[in-house]
């Protein structure tokens, strides 16, 4: 499993609350979580963690739930690298990588951690 892909399970899992979730086949970028249907089961939902419109969408809900503020650009000193800032009420929570994708996934992921930790 990719470092995307696992920040993507654990994002989902723990900054918007799917619960029964997986991941697609070898090839399938997607996250998707289940909900009970007949006998077994079908998708309710998914994300696809490489397309950037799907990432931002999925931040966009998640930074309106928590009251939280996104900010990121590709400054160049450290070339190929984008820097992702997620601003709560009681944090900030910066992560720098190659990605964007991982990089606004993980930022928030970070942030959502912190919001659950007593100040």
């Amino acid at each position: 499993m990719t470092e995307l892909a696992q920040t993507a399970l654990n994002f989902v899992r723990e900054c918007l609350g799917w619960e029964d979730i997986e991941l697609g086949r070898e090839g399938d970028a997607h996250v998707y979580e289940y909900e009970r249907w007949g006998q077994g089961r079908r998708p309710r939902q998914a994300m696809k963690f490489t397309d950037l419109n799907a990432v931002m969408a999925a931040v966009r809900g998640w930074c309106d739930a928590k009251d939280a503020v996104v900010a990121f650009g590709y400054y160049g000193y450290i070339p190929g690298e984008w820097e992702v800032r997620v601003f709560t009420p009681t944090s900030i929570s910066p992560i720098v990588h190659s990605d964007l994708c991982y990089a606004l996934l993980a930022a928030c992921l970070e942030a959502s951690r912190k919001l659950l930790v007593p100040a």
